[in-house]
């Protein structure tokens, strides 16, 4: 048996530069959609010949895919501008310190009592220790975070506000004495 001969690459695929109509930006695709849809309605109205029926089958293939490139390319754009994930990690976070709150200790349930009835997420923090004595070490101000803080205050009555009085005046649930 003789061999086939080779057969060329080029006749057995056309020219696949058609395909590159997949780079195009959504606008684009918008437009070529637009316009092949147009080219649709205007042919059902009769507003011009009566195309061939492989015309309209090509004008709405290619609408189909226009439309297609062109919602997937808003979305792209959508998934860029819209922040969901930083929704989604505000709601994982807002899920656990839901979760989280049967299991606080009493400690952390006075802190967030006193933050409830004082209407504050800031907590006052003044660094103490035996190097301070040699260093100026600035309090700073730690702040709970506005999705934190608003499932604290939706669970307001797990936390009742009882005073810590310390010498007759009321001191920081979060404060250590020098001895402990």
């Amino acid at each position: 048996m003789a061999e086939a001969p080779p057969v060329e690459i080029s006749r057995i695929l056309p020219d696949l530069k058609w395909l590159d109509v997949l780079k195009a930006s959504g606008a684009q695709a918008g437009a070529l959609a637009v316009a092949s849809g147009g080219f649709l309605i205007l042919a059902q109205w009769g507003v011009m010949p009566a195309p061939d029926p492989w015309m309209i089958i090509a004008a709405f293939a290619v609408l189909l895919a226009s439309t297609c490139l062109a919602s997937a390319r808003m979305i792209e754009v959508a998934a860029k501008v819209i922040p969901w994930r930083r929704w989604l990690s505000n709601w994982r976070v807002q899920s656990a310190v839901a979760a989280y709150i049967p299991f606080m200790t009493k400690k952390e349930r006075r802190i967030v009592a006193y933050l409830l009835a004082q209407h504050g997420n800031v907590v006052h923090v003044d660094v103490l220790s035996a190097a301070r004595c040699n260093h100026d070490y600035p309090a700073t101000h730690q702040a709970i975070p506005e999705y934190v803080w608003q499932v604290l205050e939706k669970h307001k009555e797990h936390f009742p506000y009882e005073p810590k009085l310390g010498d007759g005046v009321e001191v920081y649930p979060w404060r250590r004495g020098w001895m402990e």
